[in-house]
């Protein structure tokens, strides 16, 4: 009875000669890999308002400073991480590129710092989901956290166990049709910001004072704002997922994700400027801005369904990224063996469970609320991305292939620039919660070290 029903929940079991057949295209790629960095733009402008908006210390003036300030983060980050893509064709992403050039501490530093983000997105892309459907039926609100528990373990990660190609063919139209309802929903409201008459904004909300507290506000409001930039890593961890030729296929994927994402990002933060939305409890900003574009009308609910479908699945970035990078680790000796090894249906499905569980305890200790999650986000993903950079740097100095001063530019001032977002999280956040990652972190290397001593141990006495 239990062998029939893991057969109709995961499948009959597939050849390992069958795992040619679940590599993407890009059409697939782009949607399966940029969810989590596209659906980011149902929160992360909102995120970038809800600080400039506190009581008492209005400061829209700045919101498009910082809107901007984000957009020249992610071409910065964009074209380093193609890089990283090519000179680590065999997946990883930042602990590949810093085991190979740094060594094994900054390797499990960045390892640690993608195990807390990736888990993170499942946790925040769940979460805001909800929101945007209790958005648009506050009635649901008292059932918020029972809905995220049900979509992570009885949607996302049952379809991630049925395989790779499973989750693409359930997971791409979504992607596409959440897409189209954003720039449908920017161009219809840029229309009207340009040939109708505007919201009344209070005057006093757009003068720029420029003082201490105001510094440390707009920096905060910059740390909340990034959470826009998690995912952009996603393909280069999964370039072994893409179809021949894999690096290729990569590169112009992550051209078309940020190019999506960008757009999307500043359509959206112009019209929160426009519209001069002001936080409202149990109501997503993204669902105000529809409500006043379109009324409560058919497209207003077809904005918060996608809304909803693209931000669950965001959660399955972190299923495609984190599997594939916990087997690295274990091949390595620093996880247990069981999460390097491929599943009936040739995913690494101990590590899908393990992400799972994982993420539901986070929902369930912070009450699904996607504020307070946010808190401990993006930490993790900048630091990661810190320590590819600096990684790729000694990478091209030691190839030197062609354009290698070029290409070692690029990653340095990547390095330098995350480098610096990383001390403005930390500090801006670190009250906020950023403080519980940055104990998290030493705590897993610490395990990492731990569990490669066990096996060093083992296999000595073997």
């Amino acid at each position: 009875m239990m062998r029939l029903l893991r057969r109709l929940l995961i499948g009959r079991p597939l050849h390992n000669q069958e795992i040619s057949d679940e590599k993407l295209p890009k059409w697939k790629a782009l949607a399966i890999f940029s969810s989590d960095a596209l659906s980011s733009v149902a929160y992360g402008p909102e995120q970038i308002m809800l600080i400039l908006a506190l009581p008492g210390v209005l400061a829209y003036g700045y919101l498009s400073h910082v809107a901007a300030a984000i957009l020249l983060l992610l071409a910065i980050v964009t074209i380093s991480y193609i890089q990283v893509g090519k000179a680590n064709p065999g997946g990883g992403g930042s602990y590949a590129v810093a085991m190979h050039n740094l060594g094994e501490m900054p390797a499990l530093i960045a390892a640690a710092a993608l195990l807390a983000d990736y888990t993170l997105t499942v946790a925040v892309s769940i979460s805001a989901g909800t929101a945007a459907i209790v958005s648009a039926f506050p009635s649901l609100a008292m059932h918020q956290v029972a809905i995220d528990l049900f979509v992570l373990f009885f949607i996302l990660m049952l379809v991630n166990l049925r395989g790779i190609r499973e989750a693409s063919n359930a997971f791409v139209y979504p992607t596409y049709a959440f897409v189209f309802g954003i720039l449908a929903l920017i161009l219809t409201g840029a229309w009207n910001a340009f040939t109708q008459t505007g919201p009344i904004i209070p005057p006093a909300s757009l003068e720029r004072q420029f003082d201490w507290t105001m510094i440390l506000l707009l920096l905060r409001a910059f740390a909340n704002g990034c959470s826009s930039m998690t995912g952009v890593e996603a393909i280069s961890n999964g370039v072994p997922m893409f179809k021949e030729p894999s690096v290729r296929n990569a590169s112009i994927t992550s051209l078309w994700m940020s190019g999506i994402l960008g757009l999307m990002f500043l359509g959206i933060s112009f019209l929160i400027m426009h519209f001069h939305i002001l936080p409202v409890e149990n109501t997503t900003a993204l669902s105000e801005i529809a409500e006043k574009t379109f009324g409560r009308n058919g497209f207003y609910y077809y904005i918060q369904f996608t809304t909803m479908l693209i931000l669950y699945l965001a959660a399955n970035t972190s299923f495609n990224g984190l599997p594939p990078l916990m087997s690295i680790l274990a091949r390595d000796g620093y996880l247990p063996r069981y999460l390097g090894q491929r599943g009936e249906r040739l995913s690494f499905s101990n590590g899908i469970v393990f992400l799972s569980i994982a993420a539901g305890a986070l929902i369930f200790v912070y009450d699904g609320d996607t504020e307070h999650l946010i808190s401990l986000y993006a930490i993790g993903v900048f630091l990661s991305f810190t320590i590819a950079q600096i990684g790729m740097v000694h990478h091209w100095k030691a190839v030197k292939g062609p354009f290698w001063l070029l290409r070692s530019t690029i990653n340095t001032v990547g390095a330098i620039v995350t480098g610096i977002v990383v001390l403005i999280i930390g500090v801006s956040k670190f009250t906020y919660g950023a403080w519980v990652i940055l104990v998290f972190i030493p705590a897993m290397i610490f395990i990492f070290k731990k569990i490669k001593e066990h096996y060093t141990n083992m296999a000595d006495q073997l």
